[in-house]
């Protein structure tokens, strides 16, 4: 039996799966191109591994921030899979994925207050952020649109700030943020690529059950394309 999560959100879709073996969940991690081609990148990944699509007990659905095209593929393509073979479906941020990785695994960030932001074009960010104490890996709920101007008036009273820019930036946007972190006692990380899905596998990660996208199942979310006329 194994764990697959997908994120088609960005230029590229990152497939993994989890296998557990020995105690231990071994991940093993497959780039392609678009998410048009996903259902080929999956079959290609599970030949690859020697998987076959009924061992398959648990899907993980990516839902942005990102395209909207791509995320509306990824999800229709993990709905029709947890429908058919009746398996469980979960969501997942991206940018909670970053944010969780440089809170475990970057010694710099350590003892940070840490935003992971996403350009969202016209001056405003996506953002990841605490809510409150990272050892206890808490996380909002919401990926909320917010103005800079707004967002940065109330951070430039807080102290010990890490920030990741995640994915690529609009250069008026990125004028915006290198004035905010100008002369500001802050550690910034950028992050293009995310290499791999591990983390989503990580019992932690959805010990919680608000840690699922604002408290709601997957099946819950009706692609446009799907919904009856009106």
């Amino acid at each position: 039996m194994f764990k697959m999560a997908i994120d088609s959100s960005g230029e590229q879709t990152i497939l993994s799966t989890g296998v557990v073996e020995g105690g231990e969940i071994k991940v093993t991690t497959s780039i392609g191109e678009k998410s048009e081609n996903l259902s080929l990148l999956v079959d290609e990944h599970l030949q690859k591994l020697g998987l076959f699509i009924e061992e398959l007990e648990q899907i993980l659905i990516g839902i942005g921030p990102g395209n909207f095209t791509g995320i509306r593929g990824g999800v229709a393509y993990g709905k029709a899979l947890a429908y058919g073979r009746n398996i469980e479906i979960r969501t997942f941020s991206l940018l909670d994925v970053v944010r969780l990785f440089h809170i475990r695994e970057n010694r710099l960030m350590k003892d940070l207050e840490i935003y992971a932001f996403m350009d969202a074009k016209n001056q405003s960010v996506f953002v990841s952020a605490s809510s409150g104490d990272e050892k206890k890996l808490a996380f909002q709920k919401l990926q909320a649109l917010v103005d800079l101007d707004n967002w940065f008036e109330g951070l430039e009273k807080k102290k010990a700030l890490g920030f990741i820019l995640y994915g690529l930036w609009r250069d008026e946007t990125m004028k915006s943020l290198d004035n905010f972190f100008n002369g500001k006692n802050c550690q910034v990380i950028y992050q293009k690529k995310v290499e791999s899905l591990a983390l989503v596998f990580e019992k932690d990660f959805f010990k919680k059950k608000e840690l699922i996208y604002q408290g709601a199942s997957i099946f819950k979310i009706t692609p446009n394309y799907l919904r009856p006329a009106v």
